[in-house]
């Protein structure tokens, strides 16, 4: 004789009587489980199929929810399923897909047959799917203010990894001539559940640092991002410079006299005084 028959997501027995009243337990056939690892931004595709031995029923596919509630993830009458269903009304495949995955995309789904009369050792769910979502960092390197930056200009260089998953992304920050090393910040957690992080160094932008090569290195994972930028430390005047030593003088003016301090032999921090006698003189 059949007994209780647990029809819910969880552990399933099923017992019957053996010969002389003894009861026994068996365990139903364990669904088919895989592990699937996609790139955040793509299109992942969950297949479920029935064979002729699971008819007549249906299918529907469900998540596992942070509680341990699976919630359901595609109906048929359900025009705003997660899922989309790759063959419409078929009665055997119940494949769907999820399209722009993301880190809330991340758990065990499984499809599971419903109105299914179960046999002895059947269980109701088909397949069973753990997804990993793995979204690689934007990786960028720059200057604040960007080069070219005049001489002795305070500069802050920023290497940033943003929009990544999960949050095991290393980010480094450095100059080998001359030596510098960025400073790293703390993961901040984005709204479309990613992260972000960078390292940041401030300098002067002293002689010393005219065409450093800065480097901003990214490992997420096991792989590797990189990004370089150089610095161009310029000693021609800036905009606010020419409106400071020319107040009767027009732009043109100035640029000209800056071309005259150079061919007088005068050094780049002595432009404003070289301009300035060459206005008395002129």
């Amino acid at each position: 004789m059949v007994a209780i028959l647990d029809l819910q997501n969880k552990q399933k027995l099923f017992s019957i009587s053996g010969v002389g009243g003894t009861s026994l337990s068996t365990e139903p056939q364990k669904p088919e489980s895989t592990f699937v690892q996609v790139t955040g931004g793509r299109t992942l595709t969950l297949n479920c199929t029935l064979t002729q031995m699971d008819l007549p029923t249906s299918a529907r596919w469900y998540k596992e929810s942070s509680n341990n509630v699976w919630k359901l993830i595609y109906k048929e009458s359900d025009q705003n399923s997660r899922g989309v269903r790759l063959i419409p009304g078929s009665r055997t495949d119940f494949s769907i897909s999820l399209s722009n995955v993301g880190p809330k995309d991340n758990g065990t789904y499984r499809c599971q047959m419903i109105d299914k009369v179960l046999q002895l050792g059947q269980s109701n769910i088909k397949k069973q799917v753990a997804v990993y979502v793995r979204v690689p960092p934007t990786v960028s390197l720059e200057t604040n203010p960007p080069s070219p930056v005049q001489l002795n200009a305070s500069v802050t260089v920023t290497c940033k990894a943003e929009y990544f998953y999960p949050n095991v992304a290393k980010v480094d920050l450095f100059c080998k001539n001359p030596s510098g090393k960025g400073k790293s910040t703390g993961a901040t957690f984005n709204s479309n559940r990613t992260y972000s992080r960078q390292s940041s160094l401030k300098i002067t932008a002293t002689n010393n640092w005219n065409s450093s090569l800065f480097t901003c290195l990214v490992k997420h994972n096991s792989t590797v991002f990189k990004a370089t930028a150089s610095l161009v430390i310029t000693t021609e005047l800036g905009e606010g410079q020419r409106k400071r030593i020319t107040g009767l003088c027009d732009t043109a003016t100035v640029i000209n006299m800056s071309r005259v301090a150079k061919e007088l032999g005068f050094g780049s921090r002595d432009y404003e005084d070289a301009i300035t006698v060459i206005i008395n003189l002129h």
